[in-house]
């Protein structure tokens, strides 16, 4: 259950206040940037904010560092694996699943179920919308190939980033290191 909701739009050209008939409370940030404490959030949904993000790295990074240990994420991007995605607006930078689910995993966060790929009438040549070219997309569905024009990952925060990202261990924490030294040949 969701009791506190807020909207966060990273379009300063929009209005945040303007949620499509919603009474949320909103404001206008960059992914990269967010304006909430570390480990603040409940819960977090990317809504192809990704493909926006002018690092989306460094987004994934932010967005890690506000969502609480325990917190879930649920993100949903467009699928570089897709005839749609040769269509796409060159200012966007596709994520394949793959490369994400790689992210989320060095960041501390365990996916909840596999990948889910929707939308397969957008691997489909448009004006090929019959009826076998529906079912031929259901089979693809069915079958999880990962060539639908969207994708949504799940995912559950379980502990601290596992990368060197942050502040270093001190010195007189870390094992000396053994260095070969070369030997002369007789």
């Amino acid at each position: 259950m969701v009791k506190n909701r807020f909207y966060l739009s990273g379009d300063p050209s929009g209005d945040p206040c303007a949620v499509r008939g919603s009474e949320l409370p909103s404001a206008v940030a960059l992914p990269e940037a967010l304006p909430f404490p570390a480990n603040s959030l409940d819960g977090v949904v990317v809504h192809h904010a990704l493909e926006y993000a002018r690092d989306p790295r460094a987004a994934i990074r932010e967005i890690t560092r506000v969502i609480r240990p325990g917190g879930r994420l649920l993100i949903c991007a467009f699928n570089p694996l897709s005839l749609w995605a040769l269509r796409h607006p060159r200012r966007m930078t596709l994520v394949t699943a793959y490369r994400l689910s790689d992210w989320l995993a060095v960041l501390g966060f365990d996916r909840e179920e596999r990948v889910t790929y929707m939308n397969y009438r957008g691997f489909l040549k448009p004006g090929l919308d019959g009826a076998r070219w529906r079912k031929f997309g259901d089979w693809l569905a069915e079958r999880r190939v990962p060539l639908g024009g969207v994708y949504l990952v799940l995912a559950a925060k379980n502990s601290a980033a596992r990368t060197g990202v942050g502040r270093l261990a001190p010195a007189h924490n870390i094992a000396p290191l053994a260095i070969p030294r070369p030997m002369a040949r007789q």
